[in-house]
This record gives C-alpha cells, sequence and structure tokens, in this order.
C-alpha cells in the first residue's frame, strides 16, 4: 500500500468501532470492514456490528455486502479490499480499515500466494475421511508437514481440509 492508511484491529467488544467513527468523523475518513463475519447480511448479534443509524453519517465498505450462503476467503477480501481503499484515497479521503480477522488484513496489506482453487471433490472426500475418524486429518498433516500441523488446532476442520487441499495440489 502506497497511501496512508489506519489499520484498528483487536478482538470483539474491544471498542474498535466506536473508536473508528469517531476519528473517520475527525479525518474525513471511511471505514472498511475486516470482520470476516460482518461481510454477511443478517450476522448482526454474534458479530458486533454497529447499528445502522449509529453509522449513518461515515460511509462503511464491505458490510452487509454477502449472502450467508457465498463462499468467500481471504483472497477474495483481500483483492475486495484493495480496490475499496484505492476508490477512497482516490476521493482524497483516508481508509480506516476496522476489525478482528487478522488472515484478511494480512491479506489485504501483504497479498496471500497464489493457491490452487477448490477442489470440490477432494474436499467431500477429505470430510468424510475426517467425520468416520475423527482426529485424522490432524495426524496426517503433522507426519506430512509438521509446521503446518502446529499452526492449525486438531478439530478445525476446514483450516485441516484446506492445507490438504494446497498440499496435495501442488
Amino acid at each position: 500500500m502506497s497511501h496512508p492508511l489506519i489499520c484498528i484491529v483487536g478482538p470483539t467488544g474491544a471498542g474498535k468501532s466506536s473508536l473508528a467513527l469517531r476519528l473517520a468523523r475527525a479525518f474525513n475518513a471511511e471505514i472498511v470492514n475486516c470482520d470476516s463475519l460482518q461481510l454477511y447480511r443478517g450476522f448482526d448479534i454474534g458479530s458486533a456490528k454497529t447499528p445502522v443509524a449509529e453509522r449513518l453519517d461515515v460511509p462503511h465498505h464491505l458490510l452487509d455486502v454477502l449472502e450467508p450462503d457465498l463462499v468467500y476467503s481471504a483472497g477474495d477480501y483481500g483483492r475486495d479490499a484493495r480496490a475499496v481503499v484505492q476508490a477512497i484515497t482516490s476521493r482524497g479521503r483516508l481508509p480506516l480499515v476496522v476489525g478482528g480477522t487478522g488472515f484478511y488484513l494480512r491479506a489485504l496489506l501483504d497479498g496471500l500466494p497464489e493457491l490452487p482453487t477448490r477442489e470440490p471433490g477432494l474436499r467431500e472426500r477429505l470430510t468424510q475421511r475426517e467425520q468416520s475418524r475423527p482426529g485424522a486429518l490432524h495426524r496426517i498433516l503433522t507426519r506430512l508437514e509438521p509446521s503446518a500441523a502446529a499452526r492449525i488446532h486438531a478439530k478445525d476442520t476446514q483450516k485441516l481440509i484446506r492445507a490438504f487441499e494446497v498440499r496435495m495440489l501442488t
């Protein structure tokens, strides 16, 4: 990123949104959501989404933009957020990236390596394997790639499947 950008990150309920609103009003800024749940319409309760009435005077981007059944990746977010940040700066305004999804923030700031797309057949086979033998994917990944397995919780099936998918397709 070659333009000014402020990132306000942290856990849910830490006060990020209220700080962002104050800063946006003081510095003519626009808010770019960086919370993976707040991208989705209808995910208001568990995501601590700022009520519409409190955000009316501050432009918000990448908030309530996806249907709940849509698959959206960190790579998708990185591309979309970079375009939004560029549009905000082209208007002479300051982008405030606000949220708690660290992987999405890294995708925005650093980009992600080119990885294979999802392979539905492989994902289905891996899901079935994990359902029939809970913990199997983590045990196998520990043997194949100990450093990758160390970063993934044994019950995080989504991340385990993606790690296998990348490993097997590259």
